[in-house]
């Protein structure tokens, strides 16, 4: 996650309540400035042309500061010390103000030092009181204690809701690295159950690939159904490396080395559609060496094929390995099965029609709920989560799905 987007919407919710509660305290404080300036010349008077001048660029700096803090806090603090040069009488509002912009600039510099600048900004209105107690400047004193309240309160206001942000964020780094490490250790389980049985799987059925060629090359040219062995042995070597370079790919992803899931995914600047149809052919292929007669095919009616969009891509394949995976797993053998993806302007269609099997039959509307969830209803959830439509029915036997994805909008997401 980009470091702009940490702390996610939790985040940005936070910032939009900052900002709604900060910003009326600000705008209060900026008036407060205002009005101390027009009292302090009315009430109190300027003796000279440099005094004055000096008074404005002060009260022009204690204006920026609750907009922008550290610029403001450190003009504020330059003229307090012209200010303190030039009229001494006011040294005692000059130090409760120091106070404040001192606070000020010390946000954003550690959680200590922000405490302790709460403390001085405390004790600057505490001095301010003390001193308008005493007598001093009674006509600007209303001006001057609102001024120190709300440029306190903004800064503590502002504080708060940033330690609120940093605790969610630390909250969500936690949980990410959490996730991280469960990933890794999935990772290297899935290693070492499935990877190492993918090979033993490839490497028995090479040997006995081998075996089969050389008996028919030595005693049964013309037996057919030896030849069906060979071929039969080399489909199941297909899939097995087929199926170890996917879990490969699924494992780099896991433990974060590749942002790919399949192992099988092409580079970004091949067609979609070639690439889905070769993907088609080999699963027409390996449904016919398990028995099955139908077709699956993908047809692309745009102008241009172009690739897909990432989101998009991922899930039209997976959903087609899905699809051909519930032909072998439900599918009757003495009916045609097919498989359709059709690739438009407006979105890609996926459709399924296969007749199932007797025993079947009366569980088939629960095809969707099968595998933990991680079958077609964890496909339904992905397809509606990216605009689409996902159907399926199933009535005398008679299994019809269909699902749509659009492309405009799913475009430009992948854009952003």
């Amino acid at each position: 996650m980009p470091e702009k987007r940490a702390g996610g919407r939790t985040g940005m919710a936070t910032d939009a309540r900052r900002r709604t509660t900060v910003e009326p305290w600000r705008s209060l404080t900026a008036f407060a400035v205002m009005l101390d300036f027009v009292l302090a010349f009315k009430v109190e008077g300027v003796g000279t042309w440099a005094l004055a001048v000096t008074l404005v660029l002060h009260w022009c700096c204690m204006g920026v500061m609750p907009f922008a803090p550290r610029l403001g806090g450190w003009l504020t603090v330059a003229g307090f010390a012209v200010v303190a040069v030039a009229c001494p009488a006011m040294l005692p509002m000059l130090c409760a103000g120091t106070c404040v912009a001192l606070a000020v600039m010390a946000q954003r510099s550690g959680r200590l030092l922000e405490l302790c600048a709460a403390l001085i900004a405390s004790y600057g209105g505490v001095l301010l009181g003390r001193t308008l107690a005493d007598g001093a400047d009674a006509g600007i004193a209303p001006a001057d204690m609102l001024m120190i309240v709300c440029a306190t309160a903004s800064m503590g206001v502002s504080l708060l809701f940033r330690w609120r942000r940093e605790s969610v964020r630390e909250t969500e780094n936690r949980v990410r690295r959490e996730g991280l490490d469960r990933d890794r250790r999935i990772a290297v389980q899935m290693h070492d159950a499935l990877t190492n049985d993918m090979s033993y799987i490839a490497a028995v059925g090479e040997r006995h690939a081998d075996t089969e060629s050389g008996e028919v090359a030595d005693d049964v040219v013309n037996d057919a159904s030896v030849g069906g062995d060979v071929d039969a042995w080399r489909s199941v070597i297909r899939r097995a490396q087929a199926s170890s370079r996917s879990m490969h790919g699924i494992i780099r992803a896991l433990a974060r080395e590749d942002d790919t899931v399949a192992g099988d995914h092409a580079s970004s600047e091949t067609s979609s559609t070639t690439e889905l149809t070769t993907l088609a052919a080999l699963q027409e292929r390996d449904l016919a060496d398990a028995g099955f007669s139908g077709c699956v095919s993908v047809r692309d009616d745009r102008a241009l094929p172009d690739v897909l969009p990432p989101q998009v891509d991922d899930e039209v394949r997976s959903l087609l390995l899905e699809l051909a995976s519930n032909v072998r797993r439900h599918a009757d053998r003495g009916c045609e099965y097919r498989i359709v993806v059709t690739i438009r302007p407006s979105g890609v269609e996926i459709s399924q029609s296969d007749a199932v099997v007797v025993a079947d039959a009366r569980t088939v509307p629960a095809l969707a709920d099968d595998r933990g969830g991680l079958g077609l209803a964890w496909h339904a959830r992905r397809v509606i989560a990216l605009g689409g439509t996902f159907d399926h029915s199933a009535d005398d036997g008679l299994w019809v799905l269909y699902a749509r994805i659009p492309l405009e909008e799913n475009t430009q997401i992948g854009q952003n």
